[in-house]
């Protein structure tokens, strides 16, 4: 199941001008890669397992220990945000409503996709929920946060709704 998300995701990624990198990841890791990938910037919530490269769009992580849901967070920084991920304009929170699309669109276990991103601040006004982890909340709120955020990335062009069916977008 884990190997049939990661591979839509990578089509999904290629779809967009992207590439995924696993099977170099430690040469990339070690900056051994040929050439160097100046500019890659690791996600330290996964003990440096994954990194991605904006501008060059390239997502690199080792296979065997990185969660499809932490993919989906990396391509968020490269495919649905303009700035890089250590820019001042880089709001993380504007593309959640992307992420929660990426997980549906390639199927994935949502309740695995919860569980990732268990630790992850939601809230706000617009939903009257304070500042609170994904974990904390109760079924009726993490639904008014997951239709805030998917109601943003429409906004955002981020998400098109086709029916029923959110289909998430590249900005760059």
């Amino acid at each position: 199941m884990k190997e049939n998300i990661i591979r839509r995701l990578e089509k999904l990624t290629e779809g967009w001008g992207g590439k995924f990198l696993r099977d170099e990841w430690e040469r990339v890791y070690r900056n051994e890669w040929k050439p160097p990938i100046d500019g890659m910037d690791e996600a330290p919530f996964t003990n440096y397992n994954l990194a991605a490269h904006f501008r060059r769009k390239i997502i690199a992580f080792d296979p065997k220990k990185i969660q499809w849901p932490h993919l989906i967070h990396e391509m968020g920084h490269v495919f649905a945000s303009k700035s890089g991920p250590h820019s001042a304009a880089c709001n993380e929170y504007d593309f959640y409503g992307w992420e929660h699309a990426v997980a549906k669109h390639v199927r994935g276990r949502m309740s695995e996709w919860y569980h990732h991103n268990s630790d992850y601040v939601v809230g706000g006004e617009s939903v009257g929920i304070g500042n609170m982890e994904v974990g904390a909340l109760n079924r009726g709120q993490r639904t008014r946060i997951f239709r805030d955020r998917v109601e943003v990335a429409i906004r955002r062009g981020l998400i098109k709704r086709e029916g029923k069916r959110l289909i998430p977008l590249a900005i760059r």
